[in-house]
């Protein structure tokens, strides 16, 4: 390995992070939810930072190179290997010696580069279509200057500069860490539960984030736009006359909707969410069809601070889907944390369960619907939270393959609050659980066609993309052939360098409370 250049080209005013692995292992949150590092987790964090100082020594470089590598890389996964081996064993050659099921196939030897680089997956020859990502535009209030702050991205990579949160998550920034450190191809911006004039960025803005990535893409698609629909907010009807004005004016490619989020929520009132089975969410979708834009993408699970639990609940999502089967339900989060499921955790499916991903499940199997129906199970933040728990993330994987089907599980990352989504496509590209797991389960086995189905092609059918037309034209555009002359220059790793970290349990609920205390969405 030769030395990369990025590593004399930091700022010199930067404070000096300590040598992190190229993937979270610490505390990390989208500010929905905070996700405690765990002991394995701990462990795997020194375990990787061991095995770096010898493998940097061994080839002669520094140890925050090697992390920032293939082989670091490698040694990452092969160390969560280790920690997670208490089950039946991965085939040879994944660089674990045990394993629980579901395993990371880090490759014979993760120290050989050469070995690396010819047995890693390569995530830029991939469609990679990421239906859940974030920018803002404005911090609105001290409340949402204190969101931005209570972010990974914010403490790990943009205190330590000096950047402000606000500039730490805006479209420059989104710029940079979606199309020029990672491999997606095409992503969609989504908003925040906030009311417009509240907003840190507004549909408005969202659609006109779009134009302008598409613009420096040459005109081709790489951003879809999503517009917030509010329908527990006051009247109704303005809300659906809003919709229309939003498709005739600025153009639309699915509508995002909170139902277990009270615009209106104060202390002193109770909870005003809604379910879609209801007068007020069958408007909406009926809105939603004569506009001809049929695809919802609704927030179920991630028990956030401040919403209610009831509707947050995908209960209603069977029942629509059976009352519409013209329209696409995008369940984001595929109801992983749903009813306590954080604490009890997720194994195989347990018939009428209604904990995590089980709920969504249970409430499309108790409506007569099968896999590859209209309901799809979307993996934001849901990866990022299982993906260190090899076990935990072969059965939620699994289920969702099995139940919601291979053709309907789509690939979201809540990207930018974590940063680069590299990480998480590098590690879903390597992940894989045994063949002896999938047929104790009835899981389909997670071969490499389902996983470009799951990394791109499926959400590319859902909102009707061409993806290889769309996959051409990017890669002739001025933007993509930027990112292939930064790649060349600093290295296809440069992303690893700072990993995003985050503070406390205390201190994340700390924030949230005074969110909620002073009335504004958490």
């Amino acid at each position: 390995m030769s030395k990369r250049s990025w590593l004399r080209a930091l700022s010199k005013t930067a404070r000096e992070l300590p040598p992190s692995p190229p993937i979270h292992l610490g505390n990390r949150s989208n500010g929905e939810c905070f996700h405690e590092a765990t002991p394995k987790e701990q462990l795997a964090h020194k375990l990787i930072l061991e095995r770096a100082e010898v493998g940097a020594r061994r080839l002669g470089i520094d140890r925050r190179e090697f992390l920032a590598s293939g082989v670091g890389l490698a040694t990452s996964l092969s160390v969560l290997n280790v920690v997670n081996g208490c089950g039946p064993t991965p085939p040879q050659g994944t660089g674990g010696a045990g394993g629980s099921g579901g395993y990371y196939d880090a490759g014979p030897n993760p120290l050989d580069s050469g070995a690396v680089c010819q047995h890693f997956i390569d995530p830029s020859k991939e469609f990679i279509f990421d239906i859940q990502t974030h920018h803002v535009n404005r911090g609105n209030s001290p409340n949402y200057q204190q969101f931005l702050t209570g972010l990974p991205q914010y403490a790990g990579y943009c205190a330590p500069r000096g950047i402000d949160p606000v500039s730490c998550f805006s479209r420059n920034e989104y710029i940079r860490l979606m199309f020029l450190e990672s491999d997606t191809t095409v992503a969609v911006l989504s908003g925040l539960p906030a009311i417009e004039s509240q907003n840190p960025v507004t549909n408005p803005e969202i659609a006109e984030t779009r134009d302008i990535i598409n613009l420096m893409a040459d005109g081709t698609q790489r951003l879809v736009n999503h517009s917030m629909v509010l329908p527990n907010n006051g009247d109704l009807q303005a809300v659906l006359n809003g919709m229309q004005q939003i498709k005739e004016t600025l153009g639309v490619g699915a509508w995002k909707c909170y139902p277990a989020w009270d615009p209106r929520n104060t202390v002193a009132s109770a909870l005003n969410g809604y379910y879609f089975d209801t007068p007020m969410g069958r408007a909406v979708i009926e809105k939603g069809r004569s506009l001809g834009v049929k695809t919802f993408c609704i927030h179920k699970g991630l028990p956030i601070p401040g919403f209610s639990a009831e509707y947050n609940d995908p209960r209603d999502i069977g029942v629509v889907a059976r009352e519409y089967p013209d329209v696409k339900f995008i369940i984001y989060h595929s109801g992983y944390g749903n009813n306590g499921g954080f604490f009890l955790g997720e194994g195989a499916y347990a018939e009428g369960s209604l904990v995590g991903t089980n709920s969504l499940i249970t409430s499309m199997l108790q409506n007569g619907l099968g896999p590859n129906s209209n309901v799809y199970a979307e993996l934001g933040t849901t990866w990022q939270m299982i993906k260190n728990n090899t076990t935990l993330a072969a059965h939620v994987i699994g289920k969702l393959l099995r139940y919601v089907g291979e053709n309907n599980v789509v690939w979201g990352t809540d990207s930018i609050w974590y940063g680069s989504p590299q990480e998480q496509i590098q590690a879903f590209l390597q992940f894989n659980y045994t063949q002896q797991f999938a047929s104790q389960y009835g899981y389909p086995l997670l071969t490499m066609d389902i996983k470009r189905k799951v990394l791109g092609l499926n959400a590319a059918s859902a909102y009707g993309i061409d993806p290889t037309k769309v996959r051409c034209a990017i890669d002739r555009s001025e933007l993509a052939q930027y990112k292939r002359e930064l790649d060349e220059e600093y290295g296809r790793y440069r992303w690893a360098l700072n990993r995003p970290m985050l503070g406390s349990r205390r201190e994340y609920t700390e924030l949230l409370r005074d969110k909620i205390r002073k009335g504004e969405p958490a």
